[in-house]
């Protein structure tokens, strides 16, 4: 007569196990099946019952298993000693044809009868190789990404901090990416008269309240060049809530000087058209001033004629026409400076 207790508490156990996505099995050391999970039978295509009993190799598990899994998979499980448990994943085809990857942990337990038995849970771990591969597909091109631009790549904590530098960090800056890891660029690298622009800018990017760049800053080099870089950074959360910054530098030394030749070229042309423009009016001017100048002279050369040899007025008018041809000289050279040429006016009578 079976124990009542017993018959229920095996079928709350069984519903338990069927509730489980994972597959447990028990194997004796001759690679036969002790017990099966009811999940088992998605595994292996057969009810529990009808699974009892056989071989890994009636069950034809070995042909299942990937070949370039196969050997590592029996090794691996084989070698293992009583009380002792391992894991393996590998790739596993099941009866409607499509290949799982599967992951096994094994532990080895000694029975009652001191043979060795080992119970193996399966889980199918699918979707997780396949992330895994995206992750590792993703991080590959992001490398080859941050190598390939030039650029240097960072990541920064909300504070500042970096966490990530690119691999090119020594091209760029002369520092091994272990070495920028966990530093702040403000203090470290830049220049005093950039740090705290660039500060202010770094928390605008944090709390999405301006624009994506920093303008052109100041950083040291190892060697101690001082080179001109410009960043353009893009803030993201993280699955855990915490702020990340990626960011994209580039030197960008050479635009800047050139662009400061520009603009000192620019103004000197400007400064040019400016004289320029008042050597025109300076012309203009002498040429009128050269004009009242002819009737000066003409009317004191003329008043010297009328007036006697022993007049008191000679002397006066003598200063008049002496400042006046003193003028004229002066417009004269004036006008021939600037291109305008024209006579000089009426010489002395």
């Amino acid at each position: 007569m079976s124990d009542p207790k017993r018959t229920g508490d095996a079928g709350r156990l069984s519903r338990v196990l069927e509730s489980f996505r994972e597959q447990v099995l028990e194997i004796d050391a001759d690679d036969r099946l002790l017990w099966a999970s009811p999940s088992c039978e998605a595994l292996l295509g057969e009810p529990p019952e009808r699974l009892v009993g056989r071989s890994a190799e009636d069950l034809g598990v070995d042909q299942r298993v990937s070949p370039e899994d196969r050997k590592r998979l029996v090794e691996g499980f084989r070698g293992l000693a009583p009380r002792s448990s391992g894991s393996l994943r590998f790739r596993f085809r099941r009866p409607d044809g499509a290949w799982r990857w599967l992951e096994a942990r094994a532990r080895v337990q000694p029975r009652e009868t001191g043979q060795p038995h080992a119970t193996i849970v399966v889980r199918d771990v699918t979707a997780r190789v396949a992330a895994d591969e995206r992750i590792r597909e993703n991080v590959s091109r992001y490398r080859v990404v941050c190598e390939s631009t030039g650029a240097l790549v960072t990541e920064s904590d909300a504070e500042g901090r970096l966490v990530y530098a690119s691999p090119n960090s020594r091209d760029v800056l002369g520092y091994e990416p272990a070495e920028l890891c966990g530093t702040t660029p403000f203090a470290l690298l830049m220049h005093p008269d950039d740090a705290e622009r660039a500060a202010k800018a770094f928390l605008r990017i944090v709390e999405r309240s301006g624009p994506p760049g920093t303008g052109a800053v100041r950083l040291r080099r190892r060697d101690g060049q001082v080179r001109w870089f410009d960043s353009t950074a893009i803030p993201f959360r993280r699955e855990d809530g915490e702020v990340r910054v990626i960011a994209v530098t580039r030197d960008v030394t050479e635009r800047v000087r050139a662009e400061r030749e520009r603009k000192r070229l620019e103004s000197r042309v400007q400064q040019t058209q400016k004289l320029e423009g008042l050597g025109v009016m300076a012309g203009a001017i002498a040429h009128d001033f050269n004009n009242l100048l002819t009737p000066i002279l003409g009317d004191a050369s003329f008043l010297l004629l009328d007036l006697p040899r022993d007049s008191a007025l000679r002397q006066r008018v003598e200063r008049i026409q002496k400042a006046a041809e003193h003028a004229a000289t002066l417009t004269h050279q004036a006008r021939q400076v600037h291109g305008l040429g024209g006579q000089r006016p009426l010489a002395r009578v």
